[in-house]
């Protein structure tokens, strides 16, 4: 039995959205483009999050074949890479796409272990004495922001014992915990 080909009516669709992750806010200014599916999309297929902040694509006729989207000009301060993928099974199909971007990094977490805690505070310390004796200190551009937790633009001592006094936070709060950026400003 040859399977007939979609139309407008039967054709499946896909709703796509590109969030943070912490806030659930649409991150504006991204350029995305759906690509894949065996179409040529010759740029027919983008859109910037800050004017559709929820992109709809109806007919897309294409089943299990790969769709993909890919976006462009993502900020810095989020973890790549940027591209999601997708299929459809049959037709008709509805698809609320929602891509949640995570931060490139977290503030106090220079080891990147999902803890702010005595080692990420030694970590600093070490960096500081590096450069202090004009050493490399070697963090990366990730570390680098993780670890200037005044934001001051240097990492010091003053970040390693705010680092130490958040972890201490975390050891003896009974509620839910603020995250370090809430615990910096309120501190």
């Amino acid at each position: 039995m040859v399977e007939a080909k979609p139309t407008a009516e039967t054709a499946s669709s896909a709703s796509i959205s590109v969030v943070d992750a912490k806030t659930g806010e649409t991150v504006k200014g991204i350029t995305g483009e759906l690509i894949g599916g065996s179409i040529d999309t010759n740029d027919l297929l983008k859109w910037n999050t800050s004017d559709t902040p929820v992109m709809t694509f109806d007919n897309l006729i294409y089943i299990n074949k790969k769709y993909g989207i890919t976006l462009y000009n993502v900020p810095d301060e989020y973890k790549k890479p940027y591209t999601e993928a997708f299929s459809f099974n049959g037709y008709g199909e509805h698809k609320d796409i929602v891509i949640e971007l995570e931060p490139a990094y977290t503030m106090g977490d220079i080891n990147d272990d999902g803890a702010v805690d005595s080692v990420d505070a030694s970590a600093v310390l070490s960096y500081y004495a590096k450069i202090s004796t004009d050493k490399e200190g070697g963090f990366d551009d990730r570390q680098r922001k993780a670890a200037d937790v005044d934001r001051n633009s240097v990492i010091d001592a003053i970040d390693a014992s705010n680092i130490l006094a958040y972890y201490a936070y975390l050891s003896t709060v009974k509620e839910e915990p603020m995250n370090m950026e809430t615990y910096m400003t309120s501190n």
